[in-house]
């Protein structure tokens, strides 16, 4: 599981890589609250 949280924090990284576009931004944002949302879920259940 711990495999599955890195994967998902380097592509959040990889996203938000520095582009000005706005889109993009967006999704960076939506997939880093996302992921901190699974990451509270994963400490708070297991």
């Amino acid at each position: 599981m711990k495999r599955v949280l890195v994967l998902l924090e380097a592509s959040m990284v990889a996203d938000m890589a520095p582009s000005h576009n706005l889109n993009s931004s967006i999704i960076s944002s939506t997939v880093f609250l996302f992921f901190l949302f699974f990451s509270f879920l994963f400490l708070f259940c297991f």
